[in-house]
């Protein structure tokens, strides 16, 4: 009977919606944006994430691809809307600023920005150097696009030794299946961003 006590605990957490990682399906859309990505197999979603679609295979601080779309003119409190039709610089400056000022990592510096077609679209890439709560150094590369009138961030932020280079090809292969049209019916099931 203690063995099957902790299943059971298990199992009542994940059918009374307290567990914190969820399998990921095999898709993702960003429904704001009307995009879809391709998610790499194994990942988990960290559920009380609400701005971003957040997934994980090594835990938060190790590793996490962070997916995010928001409405081009939105207000946020202290941080001003993006500008609809900002050129890729533009929109890199306030992506940017914003990530740095809303995210938890200190001593956040941009080490490259440079342009990047994402869904056939003019956007841009950036890599940054950043330290987890925990002290943790570690890396980010973000990428971003404006696209059906919200801003498209994809971003990795993992433990600079190890860590990023594992997930690198596995955040690149999303970035990369980032497409407007959805998939064809039957092709599997979707999963939709969070509700604000």
């Amino acid at each position: 009977m203690t063995r099957r006590l902790p299943c059971l605990c298990l199992a009542l957490a994940l059918l009374g919606g307290c567990a914190e990682y969820t399998p990921t399906g095999p898709t993702y859309a960003l429904k704001k944006a009307k995009l879809d990505v391709d998610l790499p197999p194994g990942w988990l979603r960290y559920r009380p994430a609400k701005e971003a679609y957040v997934i994980t295979r090594d835990g938060l601080n190790l590793a996490r691809i962070e997916l995010v779309a928001t409405p081009v003119e939105r207000q946020t409190r202290g941080l001003q809307p993006f500008r609809r039709g900002a050129a890729p610089p533009e929109l890199a400056d306030a992506v940017l600023r914003r990530f740095g000022a809303t995210s938890h990592l200190a001593g956040f510096h941009v080490e490259s920005v440079g342009p990047a077609r994402l869904a056939g679209a003019d956007g841009f890439v950036a890599d940054a150097i950043c330290t987890a709560p925990t002290g943790l150094r570690q890396r980010a590369r973000l990428y971003a696009v404006e696209m059906n009138d919200c801003v498209v961030e994809l971003r990795l932020v993992a433990a600079a030794q190890v860590y990023f280079e594992r997930h690198a090809a596995a955040f690149e292969a999303v970035v990369a299946s980032l497409r407007s049209e959805p998939r064809p019916s039957g092709s599997g099931p979707r999963l939709s961003e969070p509700r604000p």
